[in-house]
This record gives structure tokens, C-alpha cells and sequence, in this order.
């Protein structure tokens, strides 16, 4: 069946269709066809649901991912996933994908709760946040600035890892209730073209820091 599915797209006359065979805990196929008028969905739309709402109970790293084909909203929190890659194509969304997990984390943090490190090799994606009180340092635009501070972030965490170690805990969230005099903030690293860091003459130094 999934052999067929150009020719099920050229029959049903849509730009792509997306196959899932079988269905997970079924013996049925799925085939996904796109809405002929797609629906645009708005950040403030998720953000703003019951979803939302109740996932804030159980998290504050929430990123609103948009909504599944069946309209429920897509929420995942960054504490499942704490190294997340977004990868696509020139124009496919990937500058808007992190604007939009920037903001989500922003909404549910206030700046004593959440900083943020930032590279920007272009100097325009993430311009916009300079200034901010959410910023933990100035946004890096060049690699060996931005190298520094990868390894100025792992030392963080190994001081942070001593620290939780000596109070017996394990989570940050676990060491903020015990201690709600030191609360600790949590760190988000975003790095913009993490390819061209990749590409740069420091290349082992920043895998191995990452």
C-alpha cells in the first residue's frame, strides 16, 4: 500500500498524502489527506485552550506544537525532550517553530524562572529578543563567542549537578521546593544554524559540549 501512494495522490488530486500502515494497535490503514483550504493556527489560539491550561499544572517548559488532524492541540513538554533538533528545508518553518517555542516558554516563565543563552550566527533571527530580561548573556553572533559559551553552560551544569548531588535531589523543581530561599532558574540554549556552528573550526569542541 505504501508503494501505492503516488498514485493515490494523483487519483485523489492532492500535493502529498501521508500513509501510516498499519494503524498503531489496529489491523486498519490510515491515509492522511490535506485539507483543501488549510486552516491557519494561531499561537494565541493554543495557548489560550483548557489543553494549555492543564498542561501548565504538570509543566512550566510546555511548547505548543499546533494542532493534529483531528483539531486537538499538540502540546509536548521540553523536560521529555531537553535536546530537540528542528530540521527542514529553505522556507519550511523552522525560524517560526522556534519563535514559537521562545514565546511558549516565555508566557509560563517569568524571567527569575527562565533564562535564556542564544546564538544567532545571521544576526536576524533571534534579534528581536536583545534586551530582554529573559536573557541570561547578549546573543552570541559568532562561533567562537558562541563555543565560550557552550562551555561556560556545561560548567553550569556540573556545578548544578554537585549542587542537587550534596542535597540529595535530583530535579531542579525537587531542589526549589526544598530550598525556596536559592531558587535555581532553569537554562534554555538556542542555537540558530546549529550547521554552520557544526561547520566551524572549533567543530570537535562544540560536539563535545553538546
Amino acid at each position: 500500500i505504501e508503494n501505492l501512494k503516488d498514485d493515490i495522490a494523483m487519483s485523489t488530486k492532492v500535493k502529498a498524502l501521508r500513509i501510516i500502515a498499519p494503524i498503531p494497535g489496529t489491523d486498519c490503514v490510515g491515509i492522511q489527506i490535506p485539507r483543501p483550504h488549510p486552516v491557519m493556527v494561531h499561537l494565541s489560539d493554543v495557548l489560550g485552550s483548557p489543553d494549555f491550561a492543564q498542561s501548565m499544572q504538570k509543566s512550566l517548559t510546555n511548547l505548543t506544537l499546533g494542532k493534529a488532524i483531528d483539531g486537538t492541540n499538540v502540546i509536548k513538554s521540553l523536560e521529555e525532550m531537553p535536546h530537540l533538533l528542528i530540521a527542514g528545508a529553505t522556507g519550511s518553518g523552522k525560524s517560526v517553530g522556534v519563535n514559537d517555542f521562545i514565546l511558549s516558554l516565555m508566557y509560563q516563565n517569568s524571567p527569575s524562572e527562565l533564562k535564556f543563552l542564544m546564538v544567532d550566527p545571521k544576526q536576524v533571527e533571534l534579534e528581536m529578543y536583545a534586551g530582554l530580561p529573559y536573557l541570561l548573556a547578549p546573543i552570541v553572533t559568532q562561533s567562537d563567542k558562541a563555543l565560550k559559551l557552550l562551555q561556560r553552560a556545561v560548567q553550569e551544569m556540573e556545578e548544578r549537578y554537585t549542587k542537587l548531588s550534596k542535597n540529595r535531589v535530583k530535579k531542579l523543581s525537587e531542589y526549589n521546593t526544598k530550598f525556596p530561599d536559592e531558587q535555581l532558574y532553569r537554562i534554555v540554549f538556542v542555537i540558530d544554524e546549529l550547521a554552520d556552528l557544526m561547520m566551524s573550526g572549533n567543530k570537535k569542541e562544540v560536539e563535545t559540549c553538546i
